[in-house]
């Protein structure tokens, strides 16, 4: 797979994650191969709560919901993402490495 092509970089915004988790994030987006966009997401000084919250989320082995300003503003579609990668350090912060998701596509094989 070649590099993400970028077309956000390190831009400080809100994101709302699974609808109810608010967070402060600094998000870069590049377009890859096939139309999905790869996502870096940090998460920096959080409160030990919101610590666990994406701890607990970036274990989930499904797509999270998530919603940006930025996305809107871009006019992006992404809703959902899966973390391909995640690192949390201890002075509380959390980065994840994503690629967008989409819900509503099932693939189905058939022989």
């Amino acid at each position: 797979m070649r590099k993400p092509i970028e077309i956000i970089e390190n831009q400080k915004t809100k994101v709302v994650l699974e609808s109810n988790i608010e967070v402060e994030a600094i998000l870069s987006i590049g377009l890859v191969e096939g139309g999905d966009f790869s996502l870096k997401i940090e998460f920096k000084n959080l409160q030990i709560n919101l610590f666990k919250q994406l701890i607990n989320l970036s274990k989930l082995p499904r797509e999270i919901q998530i919603s940006s300003p930025v996305f809107e503003k871009e006019k992006l579609a992404i809703t959902h993402i899966v973390i391909t990668d995640f690192v949390a350090k201890s002075d509380s912060s959390i980065f994840w490495n994503c690629l967008s998701d989409d819900p509503n596509f099932n693939l189905s094989i058939e022989s």
